[in-house]
This record gives structure tokens, C-alpha cells and sequence, in this order.
């Protein structure tokens, strides 16, 4: 991305704000450092359960994305006849 490149450095993107990651933590002002690595730490705890999530959701859409392709797409124009 030309921001990685200007500055050197991965940019937060404006959807990581809104949506929970790794990136943002709950902030509330004044914080210790150990609430500080308590709040990183707690992703990385969840990140199995939402690694197989994720895998259970891509597995989801290819299933209805080979559905749709076999419902609309016709490979043969005809069927194989014995002989052919």
C-alpha cells in the first residue's frame, strides 16, 4: 500500500476501528501495563476458536459457491453416449 511504503509502517485501517482485532484493544484511559498486556493477550487466547470459525464460514460459501456453479454452468453441451 502507498502508506506502507511513505511511512513504513503497516497502516490500521478505518474497518479494523469498528470491528474487534488484534490491532485495537479496549482502551479506558489509564491503564496499568498489565491491563495493557491483558488486553493484548485476549485475542490471542480466542484465536482457535476464531480460526475454526473462519474455516467453518469459508467452507459454508464454497459449498453454496459450487452449487450456484453447478446449477449454472453446463460443461457438456451434450451427454456421453456410449461409444463416443
Amino acid at each position: 500500500m502507498p502508506t506502507e511504503l511513505m511511512y513504513e509502517q503497516n497502516p490500521i485501517m478505518s474497518v479494523e476501528h469498528t470491528i474487534s482485532s488484534w490491532v485495537a484493544i479496549n482502551w479506558t484511559g489509564e491503564m496499568s501495563r498489565e491491563e495493557l498486556l491483558a488486553g493484548r493477550i485476549c485475542p490471542l487466547e480466542r484465536r482457535p476458536e476464531d480460526v475454526a470459525r473462519a474455516k467453518a464460514k469459508l467452507h459454508t460459501v464454497w459449498e453454496k459457491n459450487k452449487d450456484r456453479f453447478d446449477r449454472t454452468h453446463q460443461l457438456r453441451p451434450k451427454k456421453i453416449e456410449e461409444g463416443n
